[in-house]
């Protein structure tokens, strides 16, 4: 049984309820607070502390490297791959606008796209001009992509950088909209597994797991990412996993972030170690899952393409892996799903880039 105080601050009536205590759901608390300063709004988080890819991810402030956006208009006309790179720009700008660069330990260190040979190398090189006229055009930023020499061994002797991305730390930015949202009045539980919802006259009754009594709010957002379509299995959202690494200190740094195979391997810096993820191509059913875990084929690979082109005397210290979500299309889904019953998931693993965007653009939806 329930004593009075929980009943009544707990599970009391709440204007706006989140489900999830990641990226997109701190922002879009701190936004419908910063909108509707006298609401009471109420996040609830399933686990201790957010565990999709919000403080899993890489780290990484990027929007895209030439051999992914390429890839991209294989599937996708050339202006949807335009407007899927303005987002995730745009989106980092209002995440630094939102929170501080120191606060959330961001540098502009620039991103590199290396190639294996010539060949994948001239594939991409051919596109800069192509590219940086395409990046004028929707966010008015000159000279994007620039080819320079490659010093990492068993590489091709060019790469190419995009100037405007950069490096953060992922729990110093979750630690930064948290401190936010409770500072304008949010509550965060923990602890609280969702498992449905029903219309409760005005209002809409969530049902908790282990336990009796229905959480009462006005308006329910969703904002779970790969783990939406537990509670809405209908969605096109598609978990996958991807694999990430870090090394014994190097007593040596890269400098900048580093992208590989159409950005499905990517590493970077942290701490004099490297940090190394990715390669769910090389193994997509396996990899087609919300289950955390180890794949020895990935970590293999990821292991041997360290020691080769980056370091050779990379040994493995750190290891796990964190779920992202794709689908049919790269555009994430924001939407009102039922009445007062909205959705903001499926971030294509660029949750750092676009979260700010997809939290205000549900916001706005929300009015």
């Amino acid at each position: 049984m329930y004593s009075y105080w929980e009943k009544k601050y707990w599970f009391g009536q709440t204007d706006f309820t989140i489900v999830g205590s990641g990226i997109v759901g701190l922002l879009t608390a701190i936004y419908l607070k910063q909108k509707h300063p006298k609401a009471s709004i109420k996040i609830l988080e399933r686990e201790a502390v957010p565990k999709g890819a919000s403080t899993k991810n890489a780290g990484f402030a990027c929007f895209g490297t030439i051999g992914e956006l390429l890839d991209d208009m294989t599937t996708m006309d050339e202006q949807e791959v335009a407007n899927t790179l303005a987002l995730r720009y745009k989106g980092l700008e209002l995440l630094r606008s939102t929170v501080s660069d120191n606060k959330l330990g961001f540098k502009l260190s620039g991103g590199y796209e290396v190639f294996s040979d010539l060949k994948r190398y001239e594939q991409c090189a051919e596109a800069i001009s192509k590219m940086n006229r395409m990046v004028y055009s929707v966010l008015g930023l000159s000279h994007t992509f620039q080819s320079q020499s490659c010093a990492l061994p068993n590489t091709y002797s060019q790469m190419i950088c995009n100037q405007y991305e950069g490096e953060l730390n992922p729990v110093y930015l979750v630690l930064a909209l948290r401190e936010q949202a409770r500072a304008l009045g949010v509550n965060i539980y923990s602890g609280f597994v969702v498992e449905g919802w029903e219309k409760a006259g005005s209002k809409i009754g969530i049902s908790l797991q282990h336990c009796e009594l229905q959480l009462k709010t006005k308006t329910l957002v969703l904002a779970t990412n790969a783990f939406t379509n537990k509670l809405l299995a209908q969605l096109d959202v598609i978990p996958k996993r991807n694999q990430v690494l870090v090394s014994q200190p190097l007593g040596r740094r890269l400098d900048g972030t580093y992208h590989y195979d159409k950005g499905y391997v990517y590493f970077r810096n942290i701490d004099n170690r490297v940090l190394i993820g990715g390669a769910r191509n090389i193994d997509p059913i396996t990899e087609s899952t919300s289950t955390y875990g180890s794949n020895d084929k990935i970590v293999q690979h990821l292991t041997e393409f360290a020691q080769r082109h980056i370091a050779s005397d990379f040994e493995v210290q750190y290891q796990w892996s964190g779920i992202i979500a794709t689908g049919s299309s790269k555009s994430p889904i924001v939407k009102e799903q039922s009445e007062n019953v909205f959705v903001a998931a499926r971030l294509g693993g660029m949750g750092v880039a676009i979260g700010a965007q997809v939290a205000k653009q549900v916001v706005d939806l929300i009015g």
